[in-house]
């Protein structure tokens, strides 16, 4: 009789156990985010990074379509000037 309690207390406590597990891998499931929203972030960081890479290449290209800065030609001919006199002199002593 004590061998047929322990056991029916032995397949009660395998019960909840198996109770918990399976509850626990539902919970599990229940709380992963769905593939469609998974691949959705994905495209989206795709599309950031693209859009990007186009804002700076549009950034490059007017940067070089501005018109030209006297005041910075001006600058570089007396850098370009001063750089030339120096190595003439250089060359000359």
């Amino acid at each position: 009789m004590a061998n047929l309690e322990q056991d029916i207390i032995n397949r009660q406590q395998f019960r909840l156990k198996e109770k918990e597990e399976t509850d626990q891998k539902v919970g599990e499931i229940l709380n992963k985010k769905p593939l469609f929203k998974v691949k959705e972030e994905i495209i989206k960081e795709m599309e950031q990074s693209e859009l990007e890479k186009k804002k700076d290449n549009l950034k490059r290209l007017r940067s070089l379509s501005k018109p030209l800065d006297m005041n910075e030609m001006e600058m570089h001919k007396q850098r370009y000037l001063e750089m030339k006199s120096q190595k003439d002199r250089e060359l000359t002593d």
